[in-house]
Order: structure tokens, then sequence, then C-alpha cells
């Protein structure tokens, strides 16, 4: 691995905590492996708080940093509908590490796009013929099955059954309103569309 170090907050007792946040070694790819891990040093040796491997991509804009008594990994998570290349952002998570005075205590993971989210979690009912009644009204329902069965009868059933997606994302861009976020989305198969949303979608962990 290819380490980096930081200092952390001391704890409750006075004794030193730090971070190893490091990629593995790959021959290429934008995409690589990582881990991270909290230590606190108690006057002997070092010892493991809290460890988590995840995937980062490798020029990403944002990466571990300390935020008060949070410590925050961005990572690079993927959607089920569409996806992005390699050497892409757009799925960004933060796993959040709260410093407690005697410990390490895991947050779990925020999104950073919850727009992005939403459309994904809607075409992934559709998708999968499961009930979308409580992420979008019915009209938007309809309009999303028309856009999955556009997508589905241009693809062979071998290959829709194997990788049923719609394509890799292009440009996207949302305009925050004051009761309501417009999300202007493109997908490589299923065009150019407008997403209104109302709320907040929260994504569940995956």
């Amino acid at each position: 691995m290819l380490p980096r170090l930081g200092k952390l907050p001391n704890d409750v007792h006075g004794r030193p905590r730090f971070y190893i946040d490091g990629t593995y070694a790959q021959s290429a790819g934008g995409i690589v492996g990582a881990q991270i891990s909290v230590w606190v040093w108690d006057g002997m040796t070092a010892r493991p708080q809290i460890a988590r491997a995840y995937a980062v991509m490798i020029d990403q804009a944002v990466g571990t940093r300390v935020e008060g008594v949070l410590l925050k990994v961005q990572q690079k998570k993927f959607f089920r509908t569409f996806f992005s290349c390699g050497m892409c952002e757009v799925r960004q998570t933060d796993w959040n590490v709260r410093l407690t005075p005697g410990g390490a205590q895991d947050l779990g993971e925020e999104s950073l796009v919850p727009e992005l989210d939403a459309v994904d979690e809607l075409f992934y009912r559709v998708i999968h013929h499961k009930s979308a009644a409580d992420v979008a009204a019915p009209s938007v329902i309809e309009s999303a099955e028309r856009i999955v069965g556009e997508v589905r009868a241009e693809k062979s059933v071998k290959d829709w059954k194997e990788f049923p997606t719609l394509g890799m994302i292009g440009t996207w861009k949302i305009k925050d309103d004051t009761n309501n976020k417009t999300l202007c989305l493109s997908l490589e198969d299923a065009g150019t569309n407008l997403f209104t949303q109302i709320r907040e979608w929260k994504a569940p962990h995956r």
C-alpha cells in the first residue's frame, strides 16, 4: 500500500491518535482499492480503533479530511441502473467517523448526490417490477416505465437480462429552487430527462 498518515485529536487520556490512509498498488485503472484505519498510541504500541476498505477514483477532488470531531472519508460508489466511467467521480459518498473521547464511532455513509440516488432508485424499482409509490408520483412512474420500455426494446433479451442498464451517465445539473430541486440528467441509452424533486431522498445504505 501507499500510505498517508494524518494526526487526529488526542483521546480523553491525552493519548495521541492518528489515521493511516492508503491505496493499493495496481497497474492500471481509474478506480483503486483503498483502506483507512484509526489508531491510538497507548505509550507502548499503536492500537487500532476502527478500519475500513473502500474504493476511490484515483484523481478525485476531495479525499479524506478531518472536520472538527469528524473524520470524513470520501469514496466512490456505484449506481444500479446506470454507470460512470472509471475516471469520473459521480456517485461520491462520505463515510463519517465521530472521534469520541474514548474511541471512534461509525456514523455510516452520507451520499453527496441524493438527487441522482433518487432517480436511480426509481428506475431500479421500475426495472425490477417493484412498487415506487413512496418514491415518485404516478405520472413520474409512468414516464419511467416508458423510458425503461424503450431502452429494453433496443436490446436483446439476453443482454437486458444479464445487464439491465440505461447506459453510462453523461452530463447532469441540479437547479435548486425554494421548494424543490430540478435535475437535468443525460443517460447514454435513455436520453436527457428532467426530474423535479420536492423532498430529499435518503438513499439506503449499499
